[in-house]
């Protein structure tokens, strides 16, 4: 993503580049990679029930949710199941819904896409060498949190989300300063 905005050249280099390093990853990397597809791995498995279960609590929930944070979740989630003891949905996506209930979750997701629209057409538009640089690394970086969010959810950790809401506020920042002509 990061090269797609600063040097699209780098991107040729950084494909082959990018797959011949699998072989040169350890075999523990190399095998969770490729368990990621397999469905009968313990881990994928736990999270698609765990899924399936916040899915039904959304289902009974879909307005407002349950409550913000993860003590009305997991005080919630345990009335669907007492076999899997957990304090999160394992999908940032479906907690926002479980949690905030369509409303939030609208919310949410509107936010985050207008910030993407807003920033790639200011990154396009621009001639500043190094706002596009800073500003495609954090694009990238609160993408990469994005697409991890799909099978975990990291935003309730205050570490992440803090950092999280730092470069939104940077990326906004920066997408403002005005250019010299």
């Amino acid at each position: 993503v990061f090269m797609l905005f600063v040097e699209k050249r780098l991107l040729l280099l950084a494909i082959p580049l990018g797959l011949g390093g699998l072989f040169f990853l350890p075999d523990t990397i190399l095998n969770r990679i490729l368990s990621i597809a397999n469905f009968a791995d313990s881990s994928n498995d736990y999270r698609i029930r765990m899924w399936k279960i916040t899915l039904e609590l959304i289902r009974d929930n879909w307005l407002v949710g349950v409550g913000f944070g993860h003590l009305p979740f997991k005080a919630a989630f345990g009335k669907y199941t007492r076999t899997m003891p957990t304090y999160h949905a394992h999908n940032t996506y479906l907690e926002t819904m479980a949690e905030m209930g369509v409303i939030g979750f609208i919310v949410f997701i509107s936010f985050l896409f207008v910030l993407f629209k807003y920033s790639i057409k200011k990154l396009i538009k621009g001639n500043d060498k190094y706002i596009k640089i800073v500003s495609s690394g954090i694009l990238s970086g609160l993408a990469a949190v994005l697409v991890h969010g799909l099978v975990e959810n990291i935003l309730y950790i205050p570490r992440i989300i803090t950092t999280f809401w730092i470069l939104v506020g940077l990326l906004l920042t920066l997408v403002q300063i005005k250019e010299k002509p």
